[in-house]
């Protein structure tokens, strides 16, 4: 799915376990919650921080690697059992 929106000069946006879809048995992820999937050019609101990526934290520019490091923090909550950053 984020492979399709890039290709598509699209960022998902609010990458996070919440937001990944499995079938009944498990064959099958959906992404969704395309809410804020917003063309390159333009930028994100701040929503579900501990998932974006420093440079959208910090209002900087940023592109589909954005969502690969909210991708790694998704990784990191399915493997782990909670939010990345949770005991901060």
């Amino acid at each position: 799915a984020m492979a399709y929106l890039h290709f598509n000069k699209l960022l998902c946006g609010n990458l996070k376990a919440a937001n990944v879809f499995f079938s009944i048995d498990t064959t099958t992820c959906k992404l969704v919650d395309y809410g804020i999937s917003v063309p390159l050019k333009l930028h994100l609101r701040k929503k579900s921080a501990a998932w974006m990526a420093p440079e959208v934290h910090n209002d900087e520019k940023y592109n589909e690697q954005s969502d690969i490091w909210s991708f790694g923090m998704l990784v990191y909550e399915l493997a782990m059992g909670k939010e990345p950053y949770s005991h901060l």
